[in-house]
Formats: structure tokens, sequence, C-alpha cells
């Protein structure tokens, strides 16, 4: 069995490669180019695209391991649900499951399945990835 792609270390690894270091806050807005993602418990982040795009595949592959009800062609699934992988374990927090679900939502592979004003409704709010495999 291969080794687990979807862990927390994995993820944090990549989202501080694409959060922008304190040495570019310091250049000012608009010096590198950014992509806002609302978050779910966290009010938004801000990453850097071209850094998004060179982890792109690597978060495709730790998509592999989220359960399949997450997956556009069955609608999405509950964000609670996240933290527990396609094995049916729990790999992660939800803070974690956040950082992950962003990520992948900046990469563009996936999404929100309601609107912003929607989701504040909602105790946990329904996401969902493309599939590409």
């Amino acid at each position: 069995m291969d080794e687990p792609k979807l862990t927390t270390e994995a993820v944090y690894t990549i989202m501080n490669a694409c959060l922008f270091s304190d040495e570019e806050v310091k250049d000012g807005p608009g010096t590198h180019p950014t992509i806002t993602i609302a978050g779910i418990a966290t009010k938004e982040f801000v990453f850097h695209c071209g850094r998004i795009k060179a982890h792109k595949k690597h978060l495709q592959a730790m998509l592999r391991e989220v359960p399949d009800d997450f997956f556009v062609h069955l609608r999405g699934a509950s964000f609670a649900q996240l933290p527990v992988n396609k094995r049916g374990q729990p790999w992660a927090d939800h803070n974690t499951a956040e950082a992950f679900a962003v990520l992948c939502f900046a990469a563009g592979l996936g999404n929100y399945t309601l609107a912003a004003e929607h989701r504040s409704h909602s105790p946990s709010p329904h996401i969902s990835f493309y599939s590409f495999y």
C-alpha cells in the first residue's frame, strides 16, 4: 500500500510555501500575484498564485484519499466529514482540513457548493472537489 499523501504535515508544508513571507508582505500590496479564498472558520487566506500552481499536482494526489462523497458528481459533502479519509481513518483536525480545502480551492480543484450568503446559515458548509482521475 502506498504511503498516505494526505497528512497534516503535507498540508502545512504546502500552506507555508504558498502563503506570503514576512519579507514579501513588506514589499507591499500588488507586488505579487495573489488569490484570496474565503475560509470556513478563518475569514480569508491570501496565497501566492505561482506557488499554488506549483503545488497543484501534489494537491491532486492528496485528493485521491478524500472520500468519494466530496466529488462534484455526488454533489459534495459536509466540511465536518473532511478530517476522515477514504479509508474511514482520521487524518487531521478541522483547522488542518480547512487549510487543505482552501488550498484546493485556490488551485481550482474544488469550491463551496453554496454561495457565501447561504453558507453563513450552515453549521458545516458543503464543499466539493472536481474529479480528475
